[in-house]
């Protein structure tokens, strides 16, 4: 019987040699991938980070592959990086800065990646501190690259960045007659100082060396915009009034800038210092430039110019006139008829309540606006806007001026404010509606002739007022706000006095 080549080798048996070498390529391959787990395990990283991590072989230059050729072999993204590593922090200068370049652009590349904590422990973090103090300052800026996109980190994913007491190495910096290290610096103390506030101090050194910023060498755009930021994290509550009037020279000047995000952090500044107790400084220069900026074309900047403002109003005494007399009620008005942003329309109608809370010759002034319609504010399709126009006459009617009062309820704000409780189903709100009606009426029927009293009173039971007293008789009325209503209605309905019955009373005999 003719037999085919495969049967013949199925019959086959392996050699000794080949039985031999087979067994060790799989002791081999199996010891591989034991050693690689072991690692992976002690560096905290698994397969599902491995396939995360991003790195390019063009990274590795030729004098690194020439230095380890494991470097642009097929071995785990992981294990790479630990080799660069090493070669920054053990190696000569010339290999350490394109280790470092390579390490930075890793950072760059994987700032979502989780197995950051594992790579850069607290002894690898302590050698690139000690990269910082190297005499080259080519492996210093590197090594403040490597910081500045560690430092943008979360703190959870690096625990041991704030032990290493960096503040003193990066002021030195700030010496620096090289303008990149300069740059960079203020970019890793920014990053460093959110997540590790500074002392008083730390603050009180930093602040010094902010004037190094406008030296010819190192004014320009991008380091006034560090500046900006760096003005903005400063815990101002906890420092002296010195050292808040030292900042303030900072910030007075980067309220002139023209570039945007550099004005946005400068104000925000300032919002911070005017909101600390016992700030006192000459605002009232401000008062020109910050009502240029409300017309400016991005709503963040408008929307904290006019947050600013609120706290110029109540901290700057005269600030709110200034304002008064430069147009600031057109502006708002303004705002609030093209309705394109909620924030903004908020603030800027919480800056005229503000202005409201002045005095009677400001409040007199605001008034005299033609334009100014309480009755658009009060049926103004954001309920935010509504509310604080509600504060607007909470504050007219706390000035207790007859006139003003008097003028502002002939106008039919209180009628239009009695109409739009219909629309209103929050319980605060329509209770804080009916104590506002409530002490006005309380305020006229006390100020103002019967005969006065009598024609605004029966007002409230014309037309569409009544139709609303009865809806609000028909709801399911509310503990929030039924006694508010019902001492509304005390006070507008008319009093009747009952006659004293004379009669003898009837005596019930029950026998």
């Amino acid at each position: 019987m003719k037999t085919t080549s495969r049967n013949l080798n199925f019959f086959r048996q392996l050699k000794q040699d080949e039985v031999l070498a087979l067994q060790e390529i799989r002791a081999v391959n199996l010891r591989k991938n034991k050693r690689i787990e072991h690692i992976n395990k002690s560096r905290g990283l698994n397969q599902k980070h491995q396939s995360l991590i991003v790195f390019q072989n063009d990274w590795i230059g030729e004098e690194l592959s020439k230095h380890n050729e494991y470097l642009i072999t097929n071995i785990s993204p992981a294990n790479k990086v630990c080799i660069l590593i090493d070669i920054a922090l053990n190696t000569s200068i010339p290999l350490a800065v394109p280790a470092t370049l390579a390490i930075d652009k890793y950072l760059i590349e994987n700032y979502r990646c989780y197995s950051h904590s594992a790579l850069f422990n607290e002894n690898t973090l302590f050698g690139f501190k000690n990269n910082l103090q190297s005499p080259s300052e080519q492996l210093q800026l590197a090594t403040l690259k490597v910081f500045n996109n560690l430092t943008q980190l979360d703190i959870r994913f690096l625990p041991g960045l704030g032990s290493l007491n960096l503040f003193p190495i990066l002021i030195n910096f700030l010496e620096s007659s090289n303008q990149e290290i300069f740059t960079e610096t203020l970019g890793v103390v920014y990053n460093f100082l959110v997540d590790h506030p500074p002392t008083n101090k730390e603050c009180s050194i930093l602040l010094r060396k902010f004037n190094n910023v406008y030296k010819d060498e190192h004014f320009t755009e991008q380091n006034i915009r560090w500046l900006a930021y760096l003005l903005k994290i400063l815990p101002y509550k906890q420092l002296s009034n010195d050292l808040r009037d030292e900042a303030f020279k900072f910030v007075s000047k980067l309220i002139y800038s023209k570039n945007d995000d550099t004005l946005l952090q400068a104000l925000d500044a300032l919002h911070k210092l005017i909101s600390c107790d016992g700030f006192k400084s000459d605002l009232s220069t401000f008062a020109i430039k910050l009502l240029k900026h409300a017309d400016h074309i991005k709503k963040q900047i408008q929307i904290t110019v006019y947050q600013l403002m609120q706290d110029l109003i109540r901290a700057e005494e005269g600030y709110a006139q200034n304002l008064i007399n430069m147009g600031i009620i057109d502006k708002i008005i303004g705002i609030l008829e093209k309705r394109d942003n909620d924030k903004l329309e908020k603030e800027a109608c919480s800056c005229l309540s503000r202005i409201f809370e002045g005095t009677e010759d400001q409040i007199a002034s605001v008034l005299s606006n033609k334009k100014l319609q309480f009755e658009k504010i009060l049926n103004h399709p954001n309920k935010a806007v509504i509310f604080e126009g509600i504060w607007c006459l909470m504050n007219i009617l706390k000035s207790k001026s007859k006139p003003l009062i008097v003028k502002i309820v002939h106008s039919g704000v209180l009628y239009e404010l009695l109409k739009i409780v219909k629309n209103i189903q929050h319980d605060p709100y329509l209770r804080y509606i009916f104590d506002i009606l409530k002490r006005y009426c309380k305020f006229l029927k006390e100020n103002l002739s019967a005969d006065e009293w009598d024609d605004i009173r029966c007002k409230f039971f014309q037309d569409e007022c009544v139709q609303v007293l009865s809806q609000i008789q028909n709801m399911r009325t509310s503990t929030h706000y039924f006694q508010s209503y019902h001492e509304f209605l005390d006070i507008i309905e008319l009093d009747e006095t009952l006659e004293v019955s004379l009669k003898t009373p009837v005596l019930f005999n029950f026998s």
